[in-house]
């Protein structure tokens, strides 16, 4: 029997989606998909009540987005990082590279933060 589902409309939980996903060549837990749909950057879900459901077609689209460009070495996704100006790392769906304004934004909080210290310590 095939954890497969027949038709992309198959509503599943996350235990059945993860085992259909796995079964399907994208290893994936269903804590993954459980932690993602809290977090962002999982698959669209639905809920039924009170349970959370996914179609089958937005899981397997979910889970072909994280591939990769098809690479013939590892060399190659180095070069394709340089050539882009990002440093190497995992993909992470629904996250993006930082920004040269949000590091600015992050040196304003230290200042905030070092300021409000600042003053706590003179009183």
């Amino acid at each position: 029997m095939s954890n497969i589902p027949d038709g992309p409309d198959v509503l599943l939980d996350s235990k059945q989606g993860a085992a259909a996903l796995t079964h399907a060549g994208f290893k994936t837990a269903a804590a993954t998909l459980e932690t993602l749909r809290c977090r962002g950057g999982g698959p669209i879900f639905h809920r039924y009540g009170r349970r959370i459901v996914y179609r089958w077609a937005d899981l397997l689209s979910w889970a072909e987005t994280r591939l990769s460009a098809p690479l013939r070495s590892t060399s190659a996704h180095d070069a394709l990082c340089i050539a882009s100006n990002i440093e190497r790392r995992p993909f992470v769906a629904g996250f993006e590279p930082a920004t040269p304004e949000s590091h600015r934004n992050i040196g304003d909080y230290d200042r905030a933060c070092s300021s409000r210290f600042s003053e706590s310590d003179d009183g």
